[in-house]
């Protein structure tokens, strides 16, 4: 099962209503909020050919209707409690790609935000522990260590650490995985790196908190 990396924006509003009532993190936390429907609807008749089409739209159909009343469920606390969902903050959801980033960063501040025991711990058990917050007089120093990464110096410290794993799973005797290759390091690594450091920034320039959950 694979592990996901999330952070969410979190406004002075926000976090109001969390400290009121920290249970509400684990609805900001539910995938089926920030679920996309239209990005799913593309994806499930990409590859559909045309006379196959009215048969898949009557399960895609039962599939929405289904993900849509998860969605209610989890936005059900949330409305309760007079937000918005236009005030539940922007959200990335990085999905593996916290895997070696602490190797990329490097610096002990900047892996503040990927560490999965740093910052204030929130609420109840998301999937892999709480969610924990780092507030806005954080992040300065947090961006100023994610400015300092470049992307051949990242590469070559997370090619390292794949190395090292590779060892450690042999000498295990497990399989090891084929080497990534530059693609697959720009896909899985370095563009979700860019897109967090951009995230960070606004939520910075914003003057809010990170909100950051494994599942």
């Amino acid at each position: 099962m694979s592990v996901n990396f999330n952070v969410r924006s979190v406004s002075d509003r926000l976090l109001d209503a969390l400290r009121r009532d920290p249970s509400l993190t684990g609805s900001l936390c539910d995938s089926s909020v920030d679920f996309d429907f239209v990005a799913y609807e593309q994806l499930w008749f990409s590859s559909t050919r045309p006379e196959k089409r009215e048969g898949a739209r009557v399960t895609f159909e039962r599939h929405r209707k289904a993900i849509h009343a998860d969605q209610e469920e989890a936005l059900a606390p949330l409305v309760a409690a007079g937000l918005t969902r236009d005030e539940l903050g922007a959200v990335l959801h990085l999905g593996r790609s916290w895997w070696g980033m602490e190797r990329m960063i490097v610096a002990p501040v900047g892996c503040r935000l990927v560490a999965e025991s740093e910052g204030e711990a929130i609420g109840e058990d998301v999937g892999y522990g709480p969610a924990h917050l780092l507030f806005r007089f954080e992040l300065p120093a947090i961006l100023d260590a994610l400015a300092t990464v470049t992307r051949e110096e990242a590469e070559a410290r997370f090619r390292v650490y794949l190395e090292e794993d590779h060892a450690r799973r042999r000498a295990g005797g497990l399989g090891v995985p084929p080497p990534m290759t530059d693609e697959e390091f720009e896909e899985w690594s370095w563009q979700p790196f860019v897109r967090l450091r951009a995230f960070v920034v606004a939520t910075a320039e914003a003057k809010g908190a990170v909100l950051r959950w494994y599942d």
